[in-house]
């Protein structure tokens, strides 16, 4: 049955003070990644670059962090349901989808090599 909402999402935050990636990939479900403690500085800290790549395959999710899959799901995808006002945000949060007003909470680092196939 067709859905509507966040399908495909990527969030930095922290959780208990440990940096965590979250994440979905054309599903409502989301998988998290608390990176090991110790680890934050040299996956995510000053002057480094994080190489981030979702993968998905309509069984299968995986997150790579610096080309090392560390996470890995199985979801069930659902069938978009398109309409006259679908949003799609890059480096920002559409807090009113299906609207013009896309672009609260920008991001503030790089984005680059963002690849759709």
């Amino acid at each position: 049955m067709p859905k509507t909402g966040r399908k495909f999402h990527f969030v930095v935050f922290t959780t208990l003070g440990r940096l965590a990636f979250g994440y979905t990939t054309g599903t409502s479900s989301w998988a998290c990644y608390v990176v090991p403690s110790g680890q934050e500085d040299s996956i995510f800290g000053r002057e480094v670059v994080a190489k981030i790549r979702l993968v998905w395959d309509g069984k299968n999710s995986t997150l790579c962090v610096n080309d090392a899959a560390v996470r890995t799901t199985t979801y069930t995808p659902y069938i978009p349901l398109w309409s006259s006002t679908p949003s799609f945000t890059f480096g920002a949060d559409n807090s009113v989808a299906g609207t013009a007003f896309a672009g609260f909470f920008a991001l503030d680092d790089t984005v680059a090599d963002f690849e759709v196939r």
